[in-house]
């Protein structure tokens, strides 16, 4: 395992890309549009990254931030690092689906975290149900499985970039056993959802003699056919098979 036992690990060609894979999960998961990052963070190039606080308190994108596809100051939150009372504020309306971190600052210097606080982030992101993204792009250098393993820390999403390829283009993101299921089951859920849907319809249109099969959505004539086939063409199992003649 590369990351770590804990870690399910999936592949990506750099670090943002990564980053935005771990952020979508977390919106599918939590049903929240927004984010939270901390001011001048360092994630790459993703768009919803680019915001910072300016002097009278007002987020806003950053200066240079050229053609983003919506104002960031639409999509995400963003609280000074190490200030755990702004970073209660703005979760606390719990309509951010994720934090995304680096361990420590590294895009204006080096900005350590104060004690306690990654005990006092991860506190705040389950009391409020925000999911937790530690990005190690720039902190891998702590060591094997990066800041977090060196320090204990227990986010809900990994990320690691460059380093990991040795100068090749390449990056990874895990995330815990807990999430891969909850992906899973509302993957499932939806599934069974849309597909119960389109079975319904068809069958509905095909009784009032509206539409020929041919002429359904693919998805609708799959599913048509083997429930129709199920019932209608395959044995049942108390139905008496046919006598084979002996040879």
């Amino acid at each position: 395992m590369l990351i770590c036992s804990d870690y399910p690990t999936q592949f990506a060609l750099n670090a943002t890309d990564a980053n935005r894979f771990s952020i979508r999960l977390a919106r599918h998961i939590t049903g929240r549009p927004k984010i939270l990052v901390f001011n001048w963070c360092y994630h790459g190039s993703v768009d919803e990254s680019f915001i910072t606080l300016h002097e009278n308190g007002e987020a806003r994108a950053r200066r240079g931030n050229i053609g983003p596809p919506v104002d960031p100051s639409v999509t995400t939150k963003v609280v000074e690092f190490n200030d755990l009372a702004a970073l209660e504020n703005a979760l606390s309306a719990q309509d951010v689906a994720c934090v995304l971190a680096e361990p420590a600052l590294t895009n204006v210097g080096i900005v350590h975290p104060e004690p306690g606080f990654h005990d006092a982030l991860r506190a705040i992101t389950r009391r409020t149900g925000t999911l937790l993204i530690i990005d190690e792009t720039h902190t891998i250098c702590a060591g094997p499985g990066g800041y977090t393993r060196a320090e204990n820390l227990a986010p809900d999403f990994i990320v690691f970039g460059k380093p990991i390829g040795g100068g090749v283009p390449g990056a990874a993101y895990g995330f815990t056993e807990q999430i891969a299921q909850l992906s899973k089951d509302l993957d499932s859920k939806r599934r069974a959802a849309t597909i119960g849907r389109l079975v319904a319809s068809a069958e509905a249109r095909l009784a009032n003699e509206e539409t020929p099969a041919a002429e359904l959505p693919v998805g609708a004539q799959d599913e048509l056919v083997v429930r129709r086939g199920l019932g209608e063409v395959v044995l049942r199992a108390e139905d008496d098979l046919p006598e084979v003649a002996a040879a």
